[in-house]
């Protein structure tokens, strides 16, 4: 019995997997339990949006990914990146920070959160952060305890990442993975 989906054509011996770095502008279908995702994605030097599917587990609207897989063709929705990686990759500009910051990924930041953030710390905040987490009871309106809080889920998400590619290193997919983290964090 094959492993492709029923509409996913067999991608040709000679065929390379592809990868794309950009970013997740839209999901389209996510199911929770793991993680496997339709997703637009926004990549430079390319005119329109890439529909890529597969397991993006923690990933939201916003991310910069780099993305491997190969193409398949999907007879109602067209070609499509199916997916043998995904891994998330910090943003670097404001508007990328911002985002990831302030776009639901960290309970209590919003996008007002997070410009007074990089406003106060510059665009190398999660750096910084990372290497001192007590800068963030420096920036305004932001308290101790708040702090605390937001890097506590800063340090969480750092963690789940490092787990996730520790376990795909040792052969798990990344919905088995996904299973492990759940079950042992």
């Amino acid at each position: 019995m094959s492993d492709r989906l029923p509409f996913e054509r067999a991608a040709a011996a000679d065929e390379e997997p592809v990868s794309l770095d950009g970013a997740l502008v839209g999901i389209t279908f996510r199911n929770e339990d793991n993680g496997y995702t339709v997703g637009r994605m926004e990549v430079e030097g390319r005119r329109h949006l890439v529909t890529v599917v597969g397991t993006m587990a923690g990933v939201e609207e916003g991310d910069s990914l780099r993305v491997a897989g190969r193409w398949t063709e999907h007879p109602h929705y067209g070609q499509q990146l199916t997916l043998t990686s995904c891994e998330l990759r910090l943003p670097s500009g404001r508007k990328g920070l911002i985002q990831y910051l302030g776009g639901g990924r960290l309970k209590g930041v919003g996008a007002k959160t997070a410009e007074k953030i990089i406003d106060a710390l510059g665009l190398d905040v999660l750096e910084r952060l990372q290497r001192d987490p007590e800068l963030l009871s420096t920036v305004p309106g932001i308290g101790a305890t708040r702090a605390r809080v937001i890097t506590d889920q800063l340090l969480e998400q750092r963690e789940a990442a490092a787990a996730l590619v520790f376990l795909a290193d040792h052969g798990l997919g990344p919905a088995a993975a996904q299973r492990v983290w759940r079950a042992y964090r």
